[in-house]
């Protein structure tokens, strides 16, 4: 990378919200969930989960449904992201808003590497402990580390993340991920999608501020508002899929 180059990287990258205090909510959110759901999936190490052979020898296959509701560890739930496994086997993932490790330390079993960012230093530890080597964790404000994976990765995928997003933070969160992407790279996002007949938690339209009150708020987007977001980013949109159970939109972005 030139010098030119990476110091617009950097520039960038100081430009993205990264305040203690931003740290320390999404710490205290952690606890607060520790302290109201089960917390022991989070804490399990890798190692010591029970690993469904057949799945990861055969995960390449996999379709986007397939990959929704399927269990890589016979201890933990599904993984809920909708994306094809050839685009997860022997890839170079990213994971946004990686929270604990969750996702990672099950990934980390297939992919080629696997590095996730998040606010949270309390699930970071957390997730650093639990997973395999070849599972890179960083805050959002390890930007020296951060630039480190410019065009090095193939895929990028959110767990429960845009759901949480406005739109002024999946704007900066997708033009980070462009950054990252080798090109070709696609991205699955999990935007929400109120279904009518289910009784709905705290949601705002997808312009509206973030909430102090509610850090777990989900914000909902129309599909002229997934394009928009596709414009300022520099991506463009592959392909939109509506799961009603789940009150998704999947959209799969790609540079």
């Amino acid at each position: 990378m030139n010098f030119f180059k990476q110091k617009n990287n950097l520039r960038f990258l100081d430009s993205i919200p990264a305040s203690s205090r931003e740290t320390e909510r999404w710490d205290k959110e952690w606890i607060a969930y520790f302290n109201t759901e089960d917390p022991r999936p989070f804490l399990k190490d890798y190692q010591r989960l029970t690993q469904n052979k057949q799945v990861i020898e055969n995960i390449k296959q996999f379709s986007e449904e397939e990959i929704l509701n399927t269990c890589i560890c016979e201890e933990l739930p599904a993984l809920r992201i909708w994306i094809p496994g050839k685009d997860l086997a022997g890839k170079r993932v990213l994971e946004i808003g990686c929270g604990p490790g969750f996702l990672g330390k099950q990934i980390g079993l297939i992919a080629k590497k696997y590095v996730g960012i998040d606010y949270s230093n309390l699930a970071l530890s957390i997730a650093k402990l639990v997973s395999p080597a070849n599972c890179d964790y960083l805050h959002i404000s390890d930007r020296k580390k951060i630039v480190d994976y410019v065009d090095s990765i193939d895929t990028m995928v959110g767990r429960f993340f845009f759901i949480h997003q406005n739109f002024s933070n999946s704007i900066w969160v997708l033009k980070l991920v462009h950054l990252l992407l080798k090109p070709g790279g696609v991205i699955s996002a999990d935007f929400y999608k109120a279904t009518p007949d289910i009784q709905q938690g705290v949601v705002f339209p997808a312009k509206h501020a973030l909430s102090q009150n509610y850090p777990s708020c989900a914000f909902e987007y129309t599909e002229s508002e997934i394009k928009e977001l596709a414009t300022h980013s520099g991506l463009k949109i592959v392909n939109m899929h509506r799961h009603t159970e789940m009150q998704r939109l999947f959209v799969c972005f790609e540079k």
